[in-house]
Formats: C-alpha cells, sequence, structure tokens
C-alpha cells in the first residue's frame, strides 16, 4: 500500500448511520464506517510486509519512499481476506511508516500511521469502495479521513497502480512484497556506511571469503544503516542490502552481497538471495536462492541466532542493531 505520508484529508469523520452508538464501526453489511476503536490496536494483527527504501516504484515520494532510513510495516485485520471479486467490505490495513533515532523507534514530522478500510456501498467508486484514513501515531485517533479527495486525489490515484502488480489487487499492493535487485542496486556500495573493516579471520567464515589468506581485508558495507531486524520472525525488511569486499594485497578480488528479496523467494532462508558481483564493474556475474550450491544459506543459516547474529546476516561491529 502506498498512502501518501503527510497529514491532512477531508477534515472530520463522516456522520455514522442511526443505531451506532460509538463503540465500534457501524457496519451494515454493504457499507462499513471504521472508528478509532477499529484500529486503536492494530499492532496485535498479522504483519503482512516489512520493507525499507524505495522498495515498490509505485511508492514514488510516499511514506519516505526515497529515504533509505525509513522502513514500513503493514499490519492486516483478520477480515481482509481477499478473493476473486476483491477484499470484503469490513478489512482494514494500516500502514506504519518510521525510522530510529538514538534506537527509538521514531516516527515522521508528516504522519507515521495511516489506514485503508473498505467502506463499500457507494462511497468512492473510483477508488473501489476504499476510504483512506490518517491515524495518530499511536493509532488511538482518526485524524483525518476521505475517499476520492483525500490528499486530493493521490490515495486513489497511487492504488490504482496495485493490480498491475504480481499479487496486487482491488488497490492494494501485494503484501508480502517481492524486491528483485538490480545492478544499480550496488553501482556505489562503498558509499554506504562500512560496518566492519577487519583481516580476523572469522571462525565461521569455513573456507569462503579468501579465509585462508590472513592479509586478506574484508569490509563489509550496509546500504540501510537503520534496516533493523527488530522481531525474530520477519527479520530484516524486504530491500536490505549488504555487500562484502575481499582486499589482496592492495586490489579487490571478491565482492559478494545478500539482499532481502522477500515475498515467497528461498522462503526456506527467510527470503534471501545471495550475489556475486564483479569486482571490475560491481556488475552481477552470479545470483541465486541456491547461490554456490548452497553454500550461503548454509554459512549464514548459523547466524539466524542472537548470540552471533541475525536473520541470516552475522553480527559486525558498526551495525547500531546487529553488534
Amino acid at each position: 500500500m502506498a498512502l501518501v505520508a503527510c497529514g491532512g484529508g477531508s477534515g472530520s469523520a463522516p456522520a455514522s448511520p442511526a443505531g451506532n452508538t460509538g463503540g465500534g464501526g457501524t457496519n451494515s453489511g454493504t457499507e462499513f464506517i471504521a472508528s478509532a476503536q477499529d484500529v486503536a490496536k492494530y499492532g496485535t494483527w498479522s504483519a503482512v510486509d516489512y520493507s525499507i527504501g524505495g522498495t515498490n516504484p509505485a511508492l514514488g515520494s510516499a511514506h519516505m519512499g526515497p529515504d533509505n532510513a525509513f522502513s514500513r510495516r503493514i499490519f492486516k485485520s483478520a477480515s481482509a481476506v481477499p478473493s476473486s471479486s476483491g477484499y470484503p467490505v469490513g478489512s482494514i490495513l494500516v500502514k506504519e511508516t518510521f525510522t530510529w533515532q538514538n534506537g527509538v523507534k521514531t516516527f515522521p514530522a508528516t504522519g507515521g500511521v495511516f489506514a485503508m478500510a473498505k467502506r463499500g456501498g457507494t462511497f468512492n467508486p473510483q477508488g473501489g469502495g476504499w476510504e483512506w484514513l490518517a491515524l495518530s501515531n499511536d493509532g488511538s485517533q482518526i485524524m483525518a479521513r476521505g475517499g476520492a479527495d483525500m490528499m486530493s486525489g493521490m490515495c486513489n490515484a497511487c492504488h490504482t497502480s496495485a493490480a498491475a502488480q504480481t499479487g496486487g489487487s482491488d488497490f492494494v499492493f501485494p503484501h508480502p512484497f517481492e524486491y528483485a535487485a538490480a545492478a544499480t542496486d550496488f553501482a556505489n556500495y562503498r558509499n554506504w556506511s562500512l560496518i566492519q573493516d577487519t583481516t580476523t579471520v572469522s571462525p565461521y567464515l569455513g573456507g569462503a571469503h579468501k579465509s585462508s589468506d590472513s592479509t586478506a581485508v574484508r569490509r563489509i558495507y550496509k546500504k540501510q544503516l537503520l534496516a533493523n531486524p527488530d522481531t525474530a520472525q520477519a527479520g530484516y525488511p524486504v530491500g536490505t542490502i549488504v555487500v562484502k569486499e575481499i582486499q589482496q594485497n592492495g586490489a579487490v578480488t571478491e565482492i559478494t552481497a545478500m539482499v532481502k528479496r522477500g515475498g515467497t523467494f528461498n522462503s526456506a532462508n527467510n527470503g534471501w538471495e545471495w550475489f556475486t558481483l564483479d569486482p571490475a564493474t560491481t556488475g552481477i556475474m552470479a545470483r541465486g536462492a541456491d547461490l554456490m550450491s548452497g553454500m550461503c544459506n548454509g554459512c549464514h543459516s548459523l547466524a539466524k541466532t542472537s548470540t552471533i547474529g541475525a536473520d541470516y546476516v552475522f553480527k559486525h561491529p558498526l551495525d547500531p542493531f546487529n553488534h
């Protein structure tokens, strides 16, 4: 989902039909008007996606998409199960957009919690009957809401492209999203955050990464320094990229990378894709879920635990979340 990350909307909540006592959203079966109570406990719902940076091209400038410091997590209500005819009336999806400041989860000043609720009836026919909601950062209040007019029509306009993406339907983008990295993603890796620079041979290297050469320099770069493996189930957000460079006698002789591709890719190993890159051009030489006949999966599976790593990534001293 790609609601625009800024405040505003069509103003006050619409009047509820007769019979609504305010305890929750009114649901006549054909029209559902969400209340604050309906979204207040979204954090207990299923988290169906976790990504960082501009992983989905449909984001554009919405939800801090171009900023690699910001992650997004999507939650869906139990009723938000699509069928061939779309999502049922009463479905709700909530998106958090956040970063980290001194280890504290922090929302953008423009607003960090938005939702889409399938209102149905005759509401917002141009937008599939969805109502767009801007919530307070704690999710306890609906700050603004609307249909075709929300964010001057940007919510409707952006979400119309959801159906064109594999797994997307009824104005809802695919969740979980799958990010297939391109060669351009690695082009400037030396400008990323350096999270380790060492000649020490790790006991977990085995025969990989020139471990037989005790003079080889191993440098680890992380594209999104604030990518946080903050839940054991999800691990790092989709789109996270880590590159390892090996230098021998002053020359780069090996570059490898791992990208959190997500979706259904390499599900047995939490969605990671492995890469070997050309030391001269950083172009992609080989990639896959089973690269090196499974050696990447096998070695990095040791780093699933908190003692030596998290989510297949070994600990590195300058990684703020995994060191």
